[in-house]
């Protein structure tokens, strides 16, 4: 099992869903630093929450573990390719 990570978010959406790779239950979260929604493995806990300066918007800390580290499927809803590791011997 995953350790929780701890993520600062806007708001939860209030429907549990389930992943449409492995049909898994989800929940999404919008992440409070990039806008995008992200999918958790249910069981999210709020931390705290707060004020974020100077625009005065509440978020919250919560702790979770993302979907896309436990789901064997992740890969096919990634936007952006995961980046290759260097060849052996390649500085670049």
């Amino acid at each position: 099992m995953s350790e929780p990570q701890i993520f600062t978010v806007f708001a939860r959406s209030h429907l549990l869903r389930s992943c449409k790779a492995c049909r898994a239950p989800i929940e999404f979260y919008q992440n409070a630093t990039t806008g995008r929604w992200m999918p958790f493995d249910p069981g999210v806990e709020i931390r705290r929450s707060f004020q974020r300066e100077p625009d005065h918007v509440v978020c919250h800390e919560v702790a979770g573990v993302s979907h896309f580290i436990t789901c064997p499927d992740a890969q096919q809803f990634r936007k952006t390719p995961a980046p290759k590791p260097p060849e052996s011997g390649s500085l670049f």
